[in-house]
């Protein structure tokens, strides 16, 4: 049921033929994390990921140990893992699950073959990092704006009766304080 869901997704970006579709369906791994829990290596080594079920985030500690979220991801929405441009600078970003969550994941050597043998994957390529691009620039957006509006805005894009008042707060940049008393005027 979760392969189709990606399936599913992928078709209504782009039509895919279904020699495609089947060796997805093949290929797919599906992984199951408890709340809580990191997406650490080697799994990392999957470069793209599809969240069927659940809610994760991404996340940093600075040189004292408070926690800086930087982004967030649900259901339906690819996660795309990207080497690192700068070598000898590690990734800064945990990635944690914030509820029970499903994740699917193709091996790259998958995703170099259906990028040799299916048009269609270059196409969808281009759009999931279009897309991911687009989420990635989300957080500028919101902290350009006034607290009450980035929060507004924050709750058309997010489930955020799902993410942990902390973690909201930790994204915006602001107390938790902040963003509860936001919610109790809604």
């Amino acid at each position: 049921m979760n392969k189709s869901r990606l399936i599913t997704y992928l078709s209504h970006l782009h039509p895919i033929r279904p020699e495609f579709e089947e060796l997805l369906s093949k290929k797919l791994q599906q992984h199951i994390f408890k709340k809580g829990r990191a997406l650490r290596e080697p799994l990392r080594s999957s470069s793209v990921w599809f969240v069927a079920h659940g809610i994760l985030k991404a996340s940093y500690y600075d040189q004292v140990g408070n926690e800086h979220v930087t982004r967030f991801w649900h259901e339906d929405e690819i996660l795309l893992l990207e080497v690192n441009a700068y070598k000898s600078i590690p990734s800064a970003d945990y990635l944690i699950m914030l509820e029970d969550t499903v994740l699917l994941s193709l091996p790259d050597h998958v995703i170099g073959y259906c990028l040799k043998n299916f048009r269609e994957a270059h196409t969808l390529r281009a759009m999931l990092f279009h897309k991911d691009r687009d989420r990635a620039e989300v957080l500028g957006h919101l902290l350009k704006l006034p607290l009450a509006d980035g929060y507004g805005k924050f709750r058309e894009i997010y489930p955020v009766h799902r993410i942990p008042v902390k973690d909201v707060a930790s994204y915006l940049g602001v107390h938790p304080k902040r963003i509860s008393e936001l919610r109790s005027k809604r």
